[in-house]
């Protein structure tokens, strides 16, 4: 890792450099993120994704290889990023680049880092009028998160941030336009946009042929979403929906096959007092994977592409006891339908059909740029047939800002 250092220092500088060569002189740049500690107790060995694993990946209790608990340390979910901000003609202009090193390739088991992941990379101009236009990597426009460009209503506050497994988190390339106002004692925004369009298909049956991997992200179409939200000190609402028709090339044939596939979710938050707060959110998929990442959004029935449809809601809340120390807790559940044309619904079935998970914790911050949390989260998984798994985790982090 130490020789690895000046390379990353000369990355970052350059990186710094030519931001600042091609932004005017009156342009304000600055360099932020976090260095994260993450510890994690298990009862069951989760594999891929730690030490921040989906309550999805709970093994079933038939998985006897993974019924053994571990407790992980990890770093690679800090984050580095550089933002600048300008006006020219009246119109606001900012961007955003940002990364962290939690990758899915690499070695984080013998070097215990891996490389530089880009998370989010963006520009946006802001005209006087409240019109605002996003373009880059960005936030789905239907994520509940705050750096969607029109959402930022009903994300709860947690420490193993895909433990929130009921969300719509996906970040990919993607050009949004939106349009804000005071109203009502608050601000109404409505959006929409276009966004990459993958898929992931799987072949449940093991009868058709295989599926050219390169169509997964090579669609004919964009994924086309809008939304709108309404937000108030008292309470804030956001209402939000997507649509689009993936296509899948079989191998050796060229044959196509697509399908029609769309999202629609609602998000609420409410605050009684400036000590109290209520999320909840609700939402139905028929595929979109790369929306709702925990089913595979579709499957390959013989020929026939069938869409997987899922529903999921979340509920929670938070009491701020102090302006340093924070309680959160919530409950969430997904379910996927039963299609026998897709899942085995004998008694037999490994074919996972509910997930649901219940969480609480506490965040505190103990010093000047440093705060600490501390999590219990039980989980626990149902398949179509006779056969179920739980999950008991222990997460724990230390966080410096800078």
């Amino acid at each position: 890792m130490e020789k690895r250092r000046p390379m990353l220092v000369l990355v970052f500088s350059l990186m710094a450099f030519a931001v600042l060569t091609v932004l005017p002189a009156s342009a304000a740049v600055s360099v932020s993120g976090y260095v994260k500690l993450d510890i994690q107790y298990s009862d069951k060995i989760l594999g891929g994704g730690a030490p921040s694993p989906s309550p999805a990946a709970t093994p079933l209790d038939t998985n006897k290889e993974a019924d053994n608990s571990q407790t992980l340390l990890d770093a690679r979910q800090s984050r580095v990023r550089v933002n600048f901000d300008d006006t020219v003609g009246g119109i606001k202009l900012s961007g955003r680049i940002e990364t962290d090193f939690f990758t899915g390739d690499g070695n984080a088991l013998v070097s215990n880092s891996r490389h530089l992941r880009l998370r989010l990379a963006y520009a946006q101009g802001m005209t006087p009028g409240g019109f605002t236009m996003r373009a880059g990597q960005t936030r789905t426009l239907l994520s509940e998160y705050g750096d969607n460009l029109v959402g930022g209503v009903g994300a709860p506050e947690i420490i193993n941030e895909n433990a929130h497994f009921t969300q719509l988190q996906a970040r990919q390339p993607a050009i949004h336009i939106a349009w804000t106002q005071k109203a009502a004692g608050g601000d109404f925004t409505i959006g929409g946009g276009v966004e990459k369009n993958s898929v992931d298909v799987k072949d449940r049956t093991g009868l058709s042929a295989a599926v050219d991997e390169r169509q997964g992200s090579g669609q004919e179409l964009p994924l086309f979403g809008g939304g709108v939200r309404y937000r108030s000190p008292l309470f804030s609402v956001f209402a939000r929906g997507a649509i689009s028709r993936p296509q899948v090339v079989f191998e050796g044939t060229g044959d196509d096959e697509d399908k029609t596939v769309w999202l629609g979710a609602v998000s609420v938050e409410v605050k009684p007092t400036t000590m109290l707060k209520f999320v909840g959110q609700y939402w139905f998929s028929d595929g979109l994977n790369r929306i709702n990442g925990t089913f595979d959004d579709a499957a390959l029935v013989g020929t026939s592409l069938e869409g997987v449809e899922a529903q999921a809601f979340l509920v929670g809340g938070q009491l701020r006891a102090t302006k340093d120390l924070r309680f959160n807790a919530a409950y969430e559940r997904m379910e996927a339908d039963n299609d026998p044309k897709i899942f085995d619904l004998s008694a037999t079935s490994a074919d996972k059909e509910t997930i649901q998970t219940f969480w609480v914790n506490f965040i505190y911050r103990f010093w000047t740029r440093w705060d600490t949390g501390l999590e219990y989260q039980w989980a626990k998984v149902e398949s179509f047939g006779a056969s179920e798994g739980t999950l008991n985790l222990v997460n724990f982090r230390l966080r410096f800002y800078f």
